[in-house]
Order: C-alpha cells, then sequence, then structure tokens
C-alpha cells in the first residue's frame, strides 16, 4: 500500500486538533503540513490546514487547502461551510453562497451555513434574505453567539436599530469577551444618539481587544459627534497603528484634523487615505475642504468632483461641499 492510499496515526489527528483547539498555530500549522505531504488524501489535515491559515488571516492561500479538503470529502457540509467563508471572506459571493447552499442542502441543521449564508446575502444587500438566514440560525442553535451578531448587523442595515441593539446584547450575554460585538452595539447606540453609552460600548470592545482597528475608528466617530477632537484624533491614530491600510481611519483622521485647523497634516491624512484606496469618496471629499480651507480652489473643486461632492458658493460662507 502506498502513502496516498494509507491513512495517518489517530494520535497524529489527536495531536493536530489539540494545537489548533490551543490557538498554537505555528505548532498546528507545521503538523498539517507534514500530515497532508505524509497523506495526500487526508481530508482532515487540509481541513485544518485551511482553518489554520485563515485564523491567522491568510485567506488566499486558505483557498487551495479546503477547496482539497472538499474534494476529498464531498458530502461533509462542515468542510463546504469552511469553503464558503473562505470565498465571502476573499469577496467571491455568488461562489460563497453556491458553497453555502451546498452545506445546506447536505446537512439543513447546520447553524454556521445558515449564518454565513446570511454575512454573505448581507454583502448582497439582499437583507430581508439575510435576516431569515440569520433568524434561520439562532433557532437551530440559541446558544450561537456569532449569529445574534450577525442578525444585529443585518437588522442595522435594515434600519432597524432596537432589534439590533437587543440582538447584539444577547450575543454579549452569550459570549462576554466578544469584541466585536460591543463595537457594533455601540454604532447602534450612536445611532440611537445614545453616545455616552456608545462610548461604554466601544471601550469595552477595545479593553477586550487593544487592538481592534474597527473600535478605536468608532470610538473616535462618536467623539467627534461630541466635538472632543484631541481625543478623536487620538482614537483615529490608534486605528491606523492597529492597521496602517486602514483608509477609513486616516480618512477620519484628516476630517479630525481639519476641525482642529491643522491643515498641512489633514491633507496628509487624506492622502494617505487615498493611496490605499483611490476610490474612496468620502476622503476625496475630506481632502477637497481641506484644500478649500487651504486657499487652492482649483485643486479643492478637482476633488470634489472625484468625491461626487456638491460645490455650493454664498457671499458669506465662499465655496464649501456637500
Amino acid at each position: 500500500m502506498n502513502k496516498s492510499e494509507s491513512k495517518p496515526l489517530l494520535e497524529q489527528h489527536n495531536n493536530l486538533l489539540e494545537h489548533y483547539r490551543n490557538r498554537r498555530f505555528d505548532e498546528a500549522e507545521i503538523l498539517s503540513s507534514q500530515i497532508t505531504k505524509e497523506f495526500p488524501e487526508d481530508p482532515f489535515a487540509w481541513s485544518v490546514l485551511a482553518s489554520v491559515l485563515s485564523a491567522t488571516g491568510r485567506w488566499i492561500d486558505a483557498l487551495s487547502p479546503i477547496q482539497k479538503a472538499v474534494t476529498l470529502s464531498p458530502k461533509d457540509a462542515r468542510v463546504h461551510t469552511n469553503l464558503g467563508v473562505t470565498l465571502l471572506e476573499l469577496g467571491r459571493l455568488k461562489q460563497a453562497e453556491i458553497s453555502l447552499r451546498q452545506a445546506i442542502d447536505l446537512r439543513p441543521d447546520l447553524a454556521e451555513a445558515h449564518n454565513y449564508l446570511g454575512n454573505t446575502l448581507t454583502a448582497f444587500n439582499r437583507l430581508e434574505e439575510a435576516e431569515a438566514s440569520h433568524r434561520r440560525a439562532v433557532a437551530l442553535d440559541p446558544s450561537y453567539a456569532t449569529a445574534y451578531n450577525s442578525l444585529g448587523n443585518t437588522l442595522n442595515a435594515l434600519g432597524n436599530l432596537g432589534d439590533a441593539e437587543a440582538n447584539y446584547t444577547k450575543a454579549i450575554t452569550l459570549d462576554p469577551e466578544s469584541a466585536q460585538a460591543y463595537s457594533n452595539l455601540g454604532v447602534t447606540l450612536q445611532g440611537l444618539g445614545r453616545h455616552d453609552k456608545a462610548l461604554v460600548s466601544f471601550k469595552k470592545a477595545i479593553s477586550i481587544k487593544s487592538d481592534y482597528a474597527e473600535a478605536h475608528n468608532n470610538l473616535g466617530n462618536t467623539l467627534m459627534e461630541l466635538g472632543k477632537l484631541e481625543e478623536a484624533r487620538a482614537s483615529y491614530t490608534r486605528a491606523i497603528m492597529s492597521r496602517p491600510t486602514y483608509a477609513e481611519a486616516h480618512s477620519n483622521l484628516g476630517a479630525t484634523l481639519r476641525g482642529m485647523r491643522r491643515l498641512d497634516e489633514a491633507e496628509a491624512s487624506c492622502k494617505a487615505a487615498l493611496a490605499i484606496a483611490p476610490d474612496f469618496t468620502d476622503a476625496h471629499k475630506n481632502l477637497s475642504r481641506i484644500l478649500l480651507g487651504l486657499g487652492r480652489y482649483q485643486e479643492g473643486i478637482g476633488e470634489a468632483i472625484k468625491g461626487s461632492g456638491c460645490i455650493s458658493f454664498d457671499l458669506r460662507n465662499g465655496l464649501s461641499i456637500s
């Protein structure tokens, strides 16, 4: 019998699973790679290798191993779900939807597949369908905190802020260490005009995960609304330190620096945002306002056009962008 027809020892699988569950990702990657080389027909090792790569943010690298696992284990609904999640993270929405629906066909009671199908449908802006998928997920598994958080996101997008708040709160009750749920709750509370409670939620998210760029950015947004510009500047700066390629945080920092009349720094921040995301309309609008404030009217009007802004003029305020 050649190696491709034999199977790894149960002890190897158990060790691999122990490494992964205890977040020893380096060890899990090494062992899963060794097993897939020695036993290339082992779907479990391919699946764990893909999970390790995705857990460490290497989604494009995870795609080939999870596709291999699906080929080797075509009736495994969880493997199809993992492929769908990988495709979703890579922005391949149509393929993600197909994989997740295959998982549900194989196992209609798999809550994770319904949840991630809901996330995919939300990305398609098919919000009513997404809501139904998330509600099916929590009905199948009432203890599934991630699904309540996802349902909150969809309800938020639908404008049902009160229901979104309730679902984020449920997610936090089930998983008190969910930084994402606290941050999302903060966004909803901000939308409801409850800024003080929003600040508490964002700060709780950051206390759980200190490098959570979105939470720092969201905290900055609330502080900006409250007119606390120096604190907002510090929050956006921390967001950028956590994720230097975070275009929205660079643009928001630019808007804050403009409010502080630090226009040269504001210009640099908005240009940093556009270097990352050249089509980011908010950054073009923010840069336009900054350039107008610097008296560089032709450049400012050009940026306003790129940002699809409306240019107006009155005798009191001169040119302005909306």
